[in-house]
C-alpha cells in the first residue's frame, strides 16, 4: 500500500502500570481508506525493527501489513524529503 508520510515519534520507556518496557515508532500518514473521498490521515504504531527511526522523512513509501493489520516492512519510493 501506498502511503504519505506527514510525521512520526518514537515513544520508549517504563510503563507505569504494568512496569514493562516499550519502544515503538507512531507513523501518521495518509492514505485512501474506504468510503473517504480523497485521502484519511491514520497512524500506525511499529516495531522500531521494521524501519531504523532516523531514516523515516516526509514522503512517499510502500507498507506492507499482515493480515491482522501490523506493519510487516516499510520501504521509500524516493528519498525523503525531510527527518
Amino acid at each position: 500500500m501506498r502511503i504519505t508520510v506527514v510525521g512520526k515519534v518514537h515513544r520508549t520507556g517504563v510503563s507505569k502500570k504494568t512496569g514493562n518496557n516499550y519502544n515503538f515508532i507512531e507513523l501518521h500518514f495518509v492514505a485512501p481508506s474506504r468510503g473517504v473521498e480523497g485521502e484519511a490521515a491514520q497512524t500506525v504504531t511499529m516495531d522500531p525493527s521494521v524501519f531504523p527511526y532516523d531514516q523515516i522523512g516526509r514522503g512517499l513509501y510502500n507498507i506492507d501489513f499482515d493480515r491482522n493489520g501490523n506493519p510487516l516492512s516499510l520501504h521509500p519510493v524516493q528519498p525523503p524529503t525531510s527527518k
